[in-house]
């Protein structure tokens, strides 16, 4: 049963939840309730024949919907085949950015040495019989607030205090404290059974976030394990946006992961001194989430650059010549390859011009499906974009982890 139906029937009229709520707290069964035709709401699950009447709408002045398409071919036998096919060297393009300061070994140490230690929690206390049932009660209103967000109801509607008057005590222990929620798929987070034992833990540290289809993060365990505070989840978000953009110029060598390793490293261990230091500016970020923040944001844009870099342009040429030049699948895609606008593409064109296409054009035609010629180039590219990074699911890391629960607390009050 849904949690609309559990707590509040929905009259006729009811407001919609706002997308961005759904997107925050919602969980699959939710969102399938959702989609069952009670309301009208986008999901993934929408089919190819909606997404091209939304692309013909906009074709005469409305909105494209952007949903995705499903993918084909799991994104790593992509990436795997393309290295085995590397039969062409990428172009060797000049570096334009600024690579930062040369950072030595023994001022590494000295970073490092600044830093705070790992974070452990104390003395893991476990709560007694009356705590435990404090702590269920509040659990409940926080999922009591919860539903009703998703009904489309006011955050200045459903304050602790206002729903704590409202919600006895035997109501709550009545219900279960609502925990079947924790269980069921209505929400994408959840507050996990172990951490509610422990008297050290506050209910942000308890919030754990739903690793849908056992494969959305890249390490669920962990990340759930770390018993990160908020203030520290912020620090750390706020440190990945700023390491990240102050070594982003380790983008332009990405190339050279495959061509020449050895130079690839020395570029790698350059920048990731250069976040260590970073690092000393905030005052949570240990050597273990340096590291951690490195790697994750090292496998984000190797995966990009292999699976993502240049693919869209590479079905927005083929699809001009196809949809605008009327000519065939094939006649496109060898234009495409002489004329080399794309090296990081070459090896993925040749092969399906000489030994076999049928993936090539498959993927070809879920990309563009149903985008027409009366779609302008400059929106059918951003269309194609967007289906190509829906196609591709890479694993989330851990700064989208702590983004998420922390709009996830926000919206719930967390105390």
């Amino acid at each position: 049963m849904s949690p609309v139906r559990v707590l509040d029937d929905r009259s006729t009229g009811q407001p919609l939840p706002d997308d961005d709520i759904v997107d925050t707290l919602a969980g699959p069964s939710f969102r399938d309730y959702l989609g069952g035709g009670r309301v009208h709401f986008y999901t993934q699950k929408e089919s190819e024949e909606y997404e091209a009447a939304q692309i013909q709408k906009y074709a005469h002045g409305g909105e494209p919907a952007g949903t995705p398409v499903q993918s084909v071919r799991d994104s790593e036998e992509i990436c795997s085949s393309e290295d085995d096919r590397n039969t062409i060297a990428l172009e060797q393009k000049p570096r334009q950015m600024d690579i930062g300061e040369e950072i030595s070994e023994e001022e590494l140490l000295g970073f490092m040495a600044q830093l705070p230690p790992t974070y452990h929690i104390v003395t893991p206390h476990k709560l007694d019989l009356h705590q435990r049932i404090v702590l269920y009660e509040r659990h409940a209103l926080y999922r009591i607030r919860a539903c009703k967000l998703l009904q489309g109801k006011h955050t200045y509607q459903l304050d602790y205090a206002t729903l704590k008057r409202r919600y006895t005590p035997e109501y709550l222990a009545e219900k279960g404290y609502f925990m079947r929620y924790d269980e069921d798929g209505t929400f994408c987070w959840f507050f996990h059974p172990d951490h509610c034992h422990l008297a050290c833990l506050d209910d942000y540290q308890c919030l754990v976030l739903l690793n849908d289809g056992g494969y959305e993060y890249e390490d669920w365990d962990d990340y759930r394990l770390s018993y990160h505070t908020q203030e520290m989840d912020r620090e750390y978000v706020k440190y990945c946006e700023t390491f990240s953009n102050q070594v982003k110029w380790i983008e332009e060598y990405l190339d050279l992961y495959s061509s020449c390793p050895e130079k690839w490293w020395k570029m790698r261990d350059r920048a990731f001194r250069q976040a260590m230091k970073i690092a000393t500016s905030f005052t949570t970020i240990s050597v273990h989430l340096v590291r951690l923040a490195f790697r994750e944001y090292v496998s984000s844009i190797l995966y990009d650059f292999h699976n993502l870099k240049d693919l869209d342009g590479v079905y927005f040429e083929i699809w001009k010549r196809v949809t605008k030049q009327e000519k065939s699948f094939q006649l496109a895609l060898k234009e495409v390859y002489q004329v080399n606008k794309f090296p990081q593409r070459q090896g993925r064109l040749k092969y399906a011009l000489e030994i076999d296409c049928y993936f090539c054009e498959t993927e070809f035609c879920c990309l563009t499906a149903g985008i027409t010629g009366k779609v302008g180039e400059d929106k059918a590219l951003e269309l194609i974009s967007k289906r190509i990074k829906k196609q591709f699911k890479k694993p989330k890391v851990y700064e989208q982890y702590a983004r998420k629960k922390i709009k996830i607390a926000e919206l719930l009050g967390l105390k």
